[in-house]
C-alpha cells in the first residue's frame, strides 16, 4: 500500500487514456466486486489504471484481498471524506480522462469505452453515465435511487439543460479537473460535493453530457436509519451548496417541482403497484430528513 503523503509531490505525465479513481471507506467486500468489474473492461489493460483511495477505513484495505488486475493499486490517507479522496487519486493519476465511480457500484464491461467514445467536444465535457439500482427488493434503496433519477426525468420533461451529474459515475478531462481545483474538500460528507463541482464546471463555460451507454449498478444497502442519515446529509450538503458564492444565483425550485417529487413513484411503470404505493411515505420522509439537515447545517453558521 502506498501512502498518499509520499506521492503528493510526484507529478506524472499523462500517458494513459483513462484513470479510474475510487474513494472507499470500510467497504472492502463491496470494493472487491467493483474491482472485478473494472478488471473485466473491454478497454485494454495497458490503456487505463485504477486508483483506490482508502479514506481512513477502520480496517485498512488489504490489496492482496481486493486487487484484481495489474493496473490496480491502493493508496491510503487519514479520513477526510470522499471529495478529498477523489482529489488525492486525481493528483497521482496518469490518465488524460479521469473517471470516478464509488466502491458500492459495479461497472458494465464497456463502461470506459463508452465514456471515451462520448468525450468528443471542442470544450471540456463532464460526462455522466447511467446508474441503476442493484437492490430492487430493498424499498429504501429503490426509493433513494428513484429520488436521484427524478431530477433527470424532471429536467427532461421540462426541456431544461442538465445541471447535475452524480459523482458515482462521471468522467472528465484531467487537465480541466485540475484547472478548477477538483472537488471542494469543505464538503466532508458524501453529499453536495458533486453538485458544487458541477456548478463550477458550468461556471467555467464547459458542458455536462449524459452518456446513457456508460452503465453502472449501485448496491447501496439501506434501512430506515441509513436512509434517514443519507437524506439528512443531502440536506446538509444542500445548505452548504446554497450558501456558497458560486451558487448564490441559483433560483428556487417552483412549487410544481416539489409536488412532482412527492408523487413521482406512482409514475414508475417498471415497478409493481405495491412498490409505487409503499415508496410514497418514504419520499415524504426523505423531504423531512432533507429539511432537518438543511436547518442543522444552517444553524452551524450562525
Amino acid at each position: 500500500m502506498v501512502n498518499i503523503k509520499e506521492q503528493k509531490a510526484e507529478v506524472t505525465t499523462l500517458t494513459l487514456k483513462v484513470s479510474v479513481v475510487v474513494p472507499t471507506h470500510g467497504r472492502q467486500h463491496l470494493l472487491a466486486r467493483l474491482l472485478e468489474s473494472l478488471a473485466a473492461q473491454t478497454l485494454p489493460e495497458s490503456a487505463y489504471e485504477v486508483i483506490v483511495v482508502d479514506d481512513g477505513s477502520p480496517i485498512p484495505v488489504n490489496p492482496a484481498q481486493t486487487i484484481k488486475a495489474n493496473n490496480q493499486r491502493v493508496v491510503s490517507q487519514a479520513q477526510q471524506g470522499p471529495a478529498a479522496a477523489r482529489n488525492a487519486g486525481a493528483n497521482m493519476a496518469r490518465g488524460k480522462l479521469l473517471a470516478f465511480i464509488d466502491d458500492d457500484c459495479t461497472a458494465s464491461a464497456d463502461w470506459l469505452e463508452q465514456l471515451l467514445a462520448a468525450n468528443e467536444s471542442p470544450v471540456p465535457l463532464l460526462l455522466g453515465g447511467t446508474t441503476g439500482n442493484g437492490l430492487p427488493e430493498n424499498l429504501f434503496s429503490a426509493t433513494a435511487e428513484s429520488l436521484l433519477h427524478f431530477f433527470d426525468d424532471y429536467q427532461l420533461a421540462h426541456h431544461q439543460p442538465i445541471d447535475f451529474l452524480a459523482s458515482n459515475n462521471i468522467a472528465c478531462d484531467h487537465q480541466a479537473f485540475n484547472s478548477i481545483d477538483g472537488f471542494d474538500t469543505r464538503y466532508p460528507l458524501a453529499a453536495g460535493e458533486d453538485r458544487e463541482f458541477c456548478r463550477r464546471w458550468q461556471t467555467a463555460g464547459w458542458l455536462l453530457k449524459r452518456v446513457p451507454e456508460a452503465r453502472a449498478t449501485h448496491f447501496h444497502q439501506l434501512d430506515l436509519r441509513r436512509f434517514w442519515r443519507q437524506q439528512y446529509n443531502y440536506g446538509r450538503g444542500a445548505a452548504r451548496f446554497h450558501a456558497s458564492s458560486s451558487s448564490a444565483s441559483t433560483p428556487p425550485r417552483p412549487l410544481g417541482f416539489y409536488l412532482s417529487l412527492l408523487v413521482h413513484p406512482v409514475l414508475r411503470q417498471s415497478w409493481p403497484w405495491w412498490q409505487r404505493i409503499a415508496c410514497l411515505p418514504l419520499v415524504a420522509l426523505s423531504q423531512v430528513a432533507v429539511i432537518s439537515g438543511r436547518l442543522y447545517q444552517s444553524s452551524l453558521r450562525e
